[in-house]
This record gives structure tokens, C-alpha cells and sequence, in this order.
């Protein structure tokens, strides 16, 4: 069992470098390799950008290939990736920000409004997702070395439901252990596709959806979270899915707003709340 997330995308590429992993909504596709060039690529950048190992980087963004990306290229790094639901408020997002203290905040620009001006130099503002992607390949490699199990993987926050935010801190070790945790009680079959519309900011979004394809050899589609559940049973034709983990609310949507198709679907996960006995059988 590797101990890291980037010691498992190592051995990986090392085994199939040319394994398509990532296949964005309109088709732009990531094999394991490029996968790994970027993380050389990012880490290069972030270099550059004087950004040490275990300093915190804020993300804000609604799930993405993009998004996906920089969860590799952070974590990978020995960053520490800090993903921010953009649905939450400047009040929240302030509390957060005043909890953590990132050294770099990279963010979609629609959501630049939510932080201050005065932050504008830790701030990357990217327009375009496809331009920025491509910059990151433009940059040189620069390898990384002495990973530590034990450092911080990520810190991710819960709603706030009942009080303040409170973020969970995650090391490689702990992820990993999660991870290899979840292939061994479902056994999920190899070279499957998945379908990512529980955001990456959520480790709903993180664990099946992201990792279990690269451990098992499959392909995730990140799918926006805000629009893709309408869209659902299009996608899932699509890119023939195999996988998804959904929400509570999603079971809802899809059973009220059931349609009778054929679909390759052999399991959706979900979690986040109780799911009501009724609903379930009747959305089975």
C-alpha cells in the first residue's frame, strides 16, 4: 500500500503511461503521464512563486478539470491544498481565511468579489481554464523529492451547519489509508469510468470519484456540480459511467425527476445525510 498520493501516481505512470485518466466534459483528455507532468510543471511553478512545502493554498473554484488538476498538482507537491466552496459567503470565506492564513489564493474569477483587494498580490485570478493549463505545461519540471507520509495533505472544511467552520486536517497517510480502506470493502472493478459531480471541495468528490480511478486504472469526468445533476442521465450516457457518488438532494432530484433510459450505471454512492428508506427503494 503506498503511503502518498504521489508515490501511488508514480507507481501508476510507471505502469501506464499512456492511460487516458482524466476526460474533461468537451473532451480534452489527460493521460497518466500528462497527469504527472503537470505536478512536475506545477511544482515548479509554485517554486517560482516562492511557495515552501506544507504552506496552505487556498482554492476556489466549482468543479472542474481544472479543479482536479490542482488537487494533484498541491497535494502532490507537498502543498497543502485548502479547497473553499465557492457558495460560501465573504463572511464565512473571511473566517476561513483568518483561521488558515494561505500563502496563495488561486481562484476562478468569478469569484474574485468574495475576497479583498487587499489580498490581490497571494492572489492567482484565472480567466481561462484552458490558457492557464496550458501555461503550467509551458513551465519547466522540476522534480519532488522527500515526500513525507506524515506531512498535511489538506485541510477541508465542514459546512458550518451547526456553528463556525471546522476544518479537518488531512496527512498522506490518512487519505491513503481511507483510500485503500474503500477499495478493499467494495472492491470496485478496474478500468471503470466515473463520474465527478460531488465537488472535489468535498471528499465526497475526492475519494471515489478522483482517487479510486487512479488506483483502479479508470477515468474520471469532472462535471460541474451546479448544473450536472440536471444534466445527469446525459452524462452518464455520454461517457458511458460505470461510478458516481451523489448527495442526498441528488437521489431527491433523480427520483422525482425520474426518467426511464438505459444506462451502464453499476453503483451510485451516496452520503452526506440520511437517506430516506422510502426514496431509496423506490429510486432502486
Amino acid at each position: 500500500m503506498e503511503k502518498n498520493i504521489y508515490k501511488l501516481l508514480q507507481k501508476q505512470v510507471k505502469s501506464n503511461p499512456r492511460h487516458v485518466y482524466l476526460d474533461s466534459i468537451d473532451n480534452v483528455k489527460f493521460t497518466l503521464e500528462e497527469l504527472h507532468n503537470f505536478v512536475l510543471k506545477f511544482n515548479n511553478y509554485l517554486e517560482k512563486k516562492k511557495i515552501k512545502k506544507q504552506e496552505k493554498i487556498f482554492v476556489v473554484f466549482e468543479n472542474s478539470s481544472l479543479l482536479t488538476l490542482l488537487f494533484y498538482g498541491i497535494t502532490c507537491s507537498q502543498r497543502i491544498f485548502v479547497p473553499i466552496n465557492p457558495s460560501a459567503g465573504p463572511e464565512e470565506i473571511k473566517y476561513i481565511y483568518k483561521k488558515i492564513q494561505p500563502n496563495l489564493i488561486i481562484l476562478d474569477n468569478q469569484f474574485k468579489s468574495k475576497f479583498s483587494k487587499k489580498l490581490k498580490n497571494k492572489i492567482i485570478n484565472i480567466k481561462n481554464h484552458n490558457s492557464f493549463i496550458k501555461k503550467i505545461f509551458n513551465e519547466n519540471q522540476s522534480l519532488i523529492k522527500s515526500v513525507r507520509n506524515t506531512n498535511i495533505a489538506e485541510i477541508l472544511f465542514t459546512s458550518g451547519s451547526t456553528g463556525k467552520p471546522k476544518a479537518i486536517v488531512l496527512t498522506n497517510e490518512s487519505m491513503m489509508s481511507n483510500l485503500y480502506g474503500i477499495y478493499k470493502k467494495i472492491k470496485f472493478e478496474h478500468k471503470q469510468n466515473y463520474l465527478a459531480i460531488t465537488p472535489v471541495y468535498h471528499n465526497n468528490g475526492q475519494f471515489i470519484p478522483t482517487l479510486i480511478p487512479l488506483l483502479t486504472f479508470g477515468k474520471t469526468t469532472p462535471a460541474d456540480s451546479l448544473t450536472s445533476i440536471a444534466n445527469f442521465w446525459s452524462l452518464i450516457k455520454m461517457k458511458n459511467i460505470h461510478y458516481s457518488s451523489v448527495m442526498v438532494t441528488h437521489i431527491n432530484y433523480l427520483y422525482f425527476f425520474r426518467k426511464r433510459i438505459r444506462h451502464s450505471l453499476k453503483a451510485l454512492f451516496c452520503g452526506g445525510a440520511k437517506l430516506d428508506i422510502n426514496i431509496q427503494k423506490k429510486f432502486f
